[in-house]
């Protein structure tokens, strides 16, 4: 045999002995098949971005946070105009019903342009659910100015 053909042996030799290796250590290491590959940043680029409904959005951001700033304001209007804490003429509001409240707001989904609105509503029912917890008329006040300056910034309401 000549140093040519000698070498061409090895060197397919080698070559077959490297993809085995490689076979074998990536299947010792656990590298994903490719269904379950992370995708890459160009894969990721040709998928369709789901479009989302501004409009639709809106529209339920203000249905739902109408509701709330209303439960919100009738809270508020009544522990002001009485002095205690009532809900519909006997039952107590407690901190977990303002607690409730704020939950159910915090879970909206926030359009851009009603940032200002939302973050004043949320402090004004941390400063109300804080009143519940500490009875601290400065809460009570901070509360209803913040809901002041939250309905004078949603002309929606």
């Amino acid at each position: 045999m000549s140093k040519q053909v000698k070498f061409l042996i090895a060197l397919i030799t080698l070559s077959l002995g490297l993809v085995i290796y490689v076979i074998i250590s990536a299947q010792v290491i656990g590298i994903p098949e490719e269904k379950g590959t992370r995708p890459d940043s160009q894969s990721l680029a040709k998928k369709k971005v789901e479009k989302v409904d501004l409009k639709k959005l809106e529209y339920n951001y203000t249905t739902e946070a109408r509701k709330i700033f209303t439960k919100t304001e009738l809270i508020l209007e009544n522990i002001i105009a009485t002095g205690t804490v009532k809900k519909a003429e006997e039952f107590i509001f407690t901190a977990d019903d303002v607690k409730s409240i704020k939950s159910s707001f915090m879970d909206l989904v926030l359009p851009e342009i009603y940032m200002d609105f939302h973050l004043d509503l949320a402090l004004a029912l941390s400063k109300l659910e804080e009143y519940f917890l500490e009875g601290q008329s400065e809460s009570l006040n901070k509360a209803d100015e913040l809901m002041n300056k939250a309905r004078l910034e949603a002309l929606w309401l």
